[in-house]
C-alpha cells in the first residue's frame, strides 16, 4: 500500500456507505469528467502492464499510488490531470468497483496545514471525479487509471487568492470491499506577475562513512616502494581500457554524478576537495557545474571536519588546520572555490562560531531549528540573519528545515515521520514555498534549502541513522529543485547572493554557549589520534621521504573528524584502530638484533652491532651506546642509513679502561635525539689490560735473562794480578820482533 494508503484505508472503510452515496452524486457530473484506462506508457489500451520489478521490500497487498498530477504547477484555467497506479501482487485477479478523486476547493492556507494533510490529517475535500465502472487487474499486474477534470469543474481560478497548493485524494474500492487511498498535491500558479522571492539550495558533496575507509591506512603504507630509487609498486594492468570503459569509469564516480545531477540554477555546492584528489571525472563535473548560471562552489574543511565537535573537544587549532589543508589541496587541484562560508550540520553554539571566525570564515549556514524565531509569528522569517556570538557577529543563513525535509523525501518527525514519493516530495516543496510567499506577498523573503550530507540524515530522518532513510534518487531531488527554481514566484540565487542581502529584522533565539550533537568525536578519541600520529611521525621523520608515511597518516586522522561519522562511531573507531596498529607495528620496525657476549681486548676498538629496519623505506638513524661502567666508555654516536626491510652491520667506537664484565644499552635515535626503537642490552667482556700486562711480562723476562747472562759471564771469567804498564809494553815489543823474524 502507498505512503498514506494505510492511514486512509481504515478511515475509508468506515465511510463506505458515504462513499457509495458520493459516487451516486458524482455520477451526475459524468458529462464533465473523464476516465481513461491505460497502460504505463500513457496510451489508451485495454491491456494491462505487468507489475514492475520491486527495488525495495516486495509488496504483498494491493496498492493505489498517485503517479502524476500533470505539470508540476498548473496555470489558472487549466484542466487537472491525475494518474493513479493500482497494483495487484496477488495470484488472483483484482476487481475494481469504483474510482474517485476529491480535493480542496480553496488553497491550503498554511505550511502546517499542508504538512498535516500529507501526514494523513483531515481536511474538507470536495468531490471532483468518480467512476463506478468495473475494472479487473490480472494476477501480478497493474493498471494506470488516468483522470481529467476540466477547469470549469474545478473553479480553481478567478482571483489572486486562488493560487497555491490544494490537496488531492484518490480512493479505489476493490471487489472485496477493501479501500485503497493515496494523497498528493496540485499547485496552482499565480495569474498576475509577482516579484519572486530569492531562493538557494545548499548541497554538501562529501564522503560517506564507507568511503572514508577506502583505501585503508595499511594499504597506503603497503603501497610504498621498497626500492629507494624505484617507482611505487603497482599491479600490472591486464588490459588497456577502451575509451568507452574509461568513460564508464568516470561516470561511476558517485561525487561526479552528484555534481552533474545538481547542475541547476540556484544550487551552491559545498565540496570536500579530498574527493577530487585523483578523480578527474569530478574535476570535469565541477568545471561544467561552474558554467551554469546562478551556481557556485565552496570548500568544506578537509574531509568535512566536524567543526562543532572539534570546538567542544578543545581542538580549535585543528579547525584552522582543516581549512588550511582544504585550501592547499584545492590550489594543488586548481579548484576555484573558497572557504569563507561554512555549512554547519546539526546543533551548534557560540563557541563554534568563535572558532570559525578565528579560522577565517565570514558566513555560516545552519538549521532554523538551531536559531528558531522568537515568539509567535504568522510568517516565516527571511533566511538572511545575523549570528551573534559574544563579540563576534557573523552573517548567517537559516536553512528551512521543513521544506528541506520534504526535498529529502520525508514529512514529520520521529516515529510519526512518513516517506514521500518523488512526486509528493516535488509537490510538497512547491506547495510549501508557495505558502511561504503567500504569508507576506508584499515581502518576498529569502529561502534556503539544504540536502543531507553523504551518509547523514539531518534533513529527512534521524541524524544518528547509518544511512539516509529516503528512497529518492539524486535525479528525483534534482528534478524537484529544477521545478522549484522554474516556479514563477521563485528567483534562483547563490548562497553568496543571499548573504549579501540585508539581514531580516525578525528576532531569532540566541545560540547557546555550548551544545553538543549526539555521536560527536570525543576529546579522548582526539588524544588517541594525536598520540598515534606523533608516534608514527617519529618514524616518518627518519625515512628518506617523510611525506610517504606522514601524508596517509594525516589523512586518516582528518577522516576521523568527518561530520558524517556522528552516526558511525564504529567507522571512527576503525580509523583510530588503524593508526594505533600502525604505531605499534612501527615501534618494533627499528631494532638492534640480540647478540652473544662481545670480547674487548684493546683500549680503542669498535663494537659490532646488527641493526634491523622493517620500514618500507630506508631510514637515517643514530646509534647510541649508554654505559654506566667506566671500564668501557663510548667515544661517539654513529649516524647510519639503514636500507628498507634489511639488516645492517654498524660499528660503534668505544674505549676500554679496565677489565671485567660490562653491560651496555644500545639505543636507536632519530636525528632530533628521540628514542624511536626498543633498546637492546649487550653483554661485553672487557680485557683491555691483557696487552699491557703481556708486554710488561715479556720485557721483565728479557731484562732478567740479559742480566742473568752478564752475571754468569762475569762469574766464569779468570782472575789476573795487576800488570805493570812498562813490563806490558816491553812484552808487546818482544812479541812483534819474534813475529818479524819468523816471517823473514
Amino acid at each position: 500500500m502507498s505512503r498514506v494508503g494505510r492511514s486512509f484505508a481504515a478511515f475509508a472503510a468506515l465511510l463506505l456507505p458515504l462513499g457509495s452515496l458520493g459516487a451516486i452524486v458524482e455520477e451526475s457530473h459524468a458529462t464533465v469528467v473523464h476516465t481513461v484506462i491505460s497502460d504505463d506508457d500513457g496510451e489508451a489500451s485495454p491491456t494491462q502492464s505487468p507489475a514492475p520489478t520491486p527495488t525495495g521490500p516486495q509488496a504483498t497487498e494491493p496498492e493505489a499510488t498517485i503517479t502524476s498530477v500533470g505539470e508540476s504547477t498548473m496555470d489558472q484555467g487549466e484542466d487537472l490531470h491525475v494518474d493513479v497506479s493500482v497494483s495487484n501482487p496477488s495470484s488472483e485477479p483484482l476487481d475494481i468497483n469504483s474510482l474517485s478523486l476529491s480535493g480542496h476547493f480553496s488553497p491550503i492556507m498554511s505550511r502546517t496545514e499542508l504538512a498535516r494533510f500529507m501526514e494523513g490529517g483531515g481536511g474538507a475535500l470536495s468531490p471532483l471525479f468518480t467512476d463506478t465502472s468495473a475494472q479487473s487487474i490480472a494476477p501480478g499486474g497493474q493498471r494506470t487509471l488516468s483522470m481529467t477534470v476540466p477547469a470549469e469543474q474545478l473553479q480553481w481560478s478567478g482571483s489572486f487568492d486562488s493560487w497555491g497548493p490544494r490537496g488531492l485524494q484518490v480512493e479505489v474500492l476493490l471487489g472485496d470491499g477493501t479501500w485503497l487511498a493515496d494523497r498528493s498535491i496540485a499547485v496552482v500558479a499565480p495569474a498576475p506577475e509577482l516579484m519572486p522571492m530569492p531562493a538557494a539550495v545548499a548541497m554538501p558533496v562529501t564522503h560517506t562513512a564507507e568511503e572514508l575507509l577506502e583505501p585503508s591506512l595499511s594499504e597506503d603504507i603497503a603501497s610504498i616502494s621498497t626500492e629507494p630509487d624505484g617507482p611505487a609498486s603497482t599491479p600490472t594492468p591486464t588490459a588497456t581500457p577502451t575509451d568507452s570503459e574509461e568513460s564508464d569509469a568516470a561516470e561511476s564516480s558517485r561525487a561526479s554524478t552528484s555534481v552533474s545531477e545538481m547542475s541547476t540554477p540556484g544550487v551552491s555546492l559545498f565540496v570536500d576537495p579530498a574527493l577530487a584528489h585523483g578523480d578527474d571525472s569530478l574535476a570535469t563535473s565541477l568545471s561544467d557545474f561552474e558554467g551554469t548560471a546562478d551556481t557556485e562552489v565552496f570548500l568544506t574543511p578537509i574531509y568535512d571536519a566536524d567543526t562543532t565537535a572539534l570546538t567542544h573537544a578543545g581542538a580549535e587549532e585543528m579547525i584552522q588546520q582543516a581549512y588550511s589543508s582544504s585550501e592547499a589541496l584545492a590550489e594543488e587541484l586548481e579548484m576555484s572555490a573558497d572557504t569563507d562560508v561554512a555549512f554547519v550540520s546539526g546543533k551548534t553554539d557560540q563557541n563554534t562560531m568563535n572558532a570559525l571566525d578565528e579560522a577565517g570564515v565570514e558566513g555560516v549556514l545552519l538549521s532554523d531549528q538551531t536559531i528558531p524565531q522568537t515568539g509567535f509569528s504568522y510568517a516565516t522569517a527571511s533566511a538572511r540573519t545575523s549570528i551573534q556570538a559574544g563579540d563576534v557577529q557573523m552573517p548567517g543563513l537559516a536553512v528551512d528545515s521543513l521544506v528541506s525535509s520534504a526535498l529529502a523525501g520525508q514529512i514529520g518527525e520521529g516515529e510519526e515521520s512518513a516517506e514521500l514519493s518523488a512526486l509528493d516530495s516535488q509537490q510538497m516543496v512547491l506547495g510549501l514555498s508557495a505558502l511561504t510567499y503567500r504569508e507576506r506577498p508584499n515581502d518576498p523573503r529569502a529561502m534556503v534549502l539544504a540536502i543531507d550530507r553523504a551518509g547523514l540524515t539531518e534533513f529527512g530522518g534521524d541524524p544518528a541513522a547509518p544511512s539516509p532513510s529516503s528512497s529518492l534518487t539524486e535525479e528525483d531531488i534534482s528534478g524537484t529543485i529544477e521545478a522549484l527554481m522554474e516556479a514563477s514566484w521563485v528567483d534562483p540565487h547563490t548562497v553568496s547572493d543571499l548573504i549579501a542581502l540585508e539581514p531580516s529584522v525578525a528576532e531569532r533565539e540566541a545560540l547557546p554557549e555550548k551544545e553538543a550533537n549526539p555521536g560527536e568525536i570525543t576529546e579522548a578519541q582526539i588524544d588517541q589520534l594525536s598520540q598515534a600520529q606523533k608516534n608514527i611521525g617519529w618514524y616518518a621523520n627518519v625515512s628518506e621521504d617523510p611525506s610517504l608515511i606522514a601524508d596517509p597518516t594525516q589523512a586518516t586522522v582528518q577522516k576521523a573528524f568527518a561530520t558524517c561519522l556522528r552516526g558511525q562511531n564504529s567507522v571512527r573507531q576503525e580509523l583510530i584502530g588503524s593508526l594505533e596498529n600502525l604505531s605499534s607495528q612501527f615501534s618494533d620496525s627499528l631494532n638492534v638484533q640480540p647478540s652473544s657476549t662481545i670480547n674487548v681486548i684493546s683500549e680503542a676498538t669498535e663494537l659490532p652491532l646488527h641493526v634491523r629496519n622493517d620500514l618500507p623505506l630506508s631510514a637515517g638513524v643514530v646509534i647510541q651506546i649508554n654505559s654506566h661502567d667506566n671500564r668501557l666508555v663510548p667515544k661517539q654516536d654513529v649516524a647510519v642509513s639503514l636500507p628498507a626491510e634489511g639488516t645492517s652491520d654498524v660499528a660503534v667506537p668505544v674505549e676500554a679502561r679496565g677489565s671485567g664484565n660490562v653491560q651496555v644499552e644500545v639505543r636507536i635515535l632519530d636525528p632530533a635525539g628521540n628514542v624511536i626503537g626498543p633498546s637492546q642490552t649487550v653483554q661485553i667482556r672487557v680485557r683491555a689490560d691483557w696487552e699491557n700486562v703481556g708486554t710488561l711480562v715479556i720485557a721483565v723476562g728479557l731484562a732478567g735473562i740479559f742480566s742473568f747472562g752478564i752475571v754468569r759471564s762475569l762469574r766464569r771469567g779468570r782472575q789476573h794480578a795487576p800488570v805493570d804498564p812498562k813490563e806490558f809494553s816491553q812484552d808487546q815489543r818482544a812479541t812483534r820482533r819474534a813475529a818479524w823474524r819468523h816471517g823473514k
